[in-house]
């Protein structure tokens, strides 16, 4: 169980070894940043991370915008993933937000992502 609002976004990942450790996520790929501590690790994770670590981007995670809640200094644009499951992006109220129905794309900061085992839910 994650802590905090909004919850952590997790989304099936798949690490490939392709001269260093990269996440595949539905065609999306993600260079890890921290490869060492990762160094053996292949095959099905859930990628895990925070919205607010999360942004709108020209190429990444496939999704749609269905829902934008204002909370006066900040938005959460909940996002429907193409590889499934939901996102929820949170950025600041001055920054451009997709309107609801659009198709966008997710880039998430390299250095906040949390991988966990897939079949235990540990983090790794």
């Amino acid at each position: 169980m994650f802590i905090g609002t909004p919850a952590m976004n997790t989304v099936a990942a798949h690490v490939v070894e392709n001269g260093h450790r990269t996440l595949d996520i539905g065609g999306a790929q993600i260079e890890l940043v921290d490869s060492r501590r990762l160094q053996g690790l292949a095959g099905e994770v859930v990628m895990g991370v925070r919205p607010e670590d999360v942004r709108f981007a020209s190429h990444g995670m496939a999704g749609l915008a269905t829902a934008v809640e204002s909370l006066g200094y900040e938005r959460l644009v909940t996002c429907e993933l193409s590889v499934g499951g939901t996102s929820v992006v949170r950025i600041d109220a001055r920054e451009p937000c997709p309107a609801r129905g659009s198709v966008v794309y997710l880039a998430p900061d390299p250095d906040a992502i949390t991988l966990f085992d897939s079949a235990t839910g540990r983090r790794l």
